[in-house]
């Protein structure tokens, strides 16, 4: 019978170590990758690319890029708090997880949008978001807003 009393030995601490230690640098680059990328798209949208670097002000950045409303982040900020709350978190979780999943979708949709890509090229920056973003960063696309001055020129008011 084995005793699950005994210390792990130290083969079993190193592994451990080790597969902690491989998954943080693998976060470390991910983390570079997205923020580099962030940057590049942050200047291409008429942004300091330092933003990209501060974590809920680079979501807001991102939020005016894809012109959504600003109340996208407080739905994703509040679903964080509420979720550190006991039993009312636990319950609301999946729910709220969902109404992130679906405001980050709507995001890289936008954004995608507003640099002149297809809906595929969304799915990618929603799926491989680093690599993605590192694409969209290093292109040579142009940022479109939604309302840009060349579309406000050929609007036609003889109408009137």
């Amino acid at each position: 019978m084995y005793d699950f009393s005994t210390t792990p030995d130290a083969a079993t601490t190193a592994m451990a170590l080790g597969s902690i230690m491989v998954a943080s640098f693998i976060g470390l680059i991910a983390y570079a990758a997205i923020a580099i990328g962030l940057w590049k798209v942050f200047i291409k949208a008429g942004h300091e690319g330092w933003k990209a670097i501060v974590p809920v002000y680079n979501f807001y950045i991102l939020i005016q890029i894809a012109e959504r409303p600003t109340w996208y982040l407080y739905l994703v900020l509040g679903s964080v708090v509420v979720s550190i709350i006991p039993v009312v978190g636990w319950i609301l979780s999946i729910p709220l997880s969902i109404v992130c999943l679906v405001i980050s979708i709507l995001v890289n949709l936008d954004i995608a949008k507003r640099f002149g890509k297809e809906t595929v090229f969304a799915v990618g920056m929603i799926l491989l978001t680093p690599i993605f973003y590192l694409i969209l960063g290093f292109d040579d696309s142009k940022y479109t807003p939604l309302n840009s001055p060349a579309e406000e020129s050929n609007k036609d008011y003889s109408s009137f």
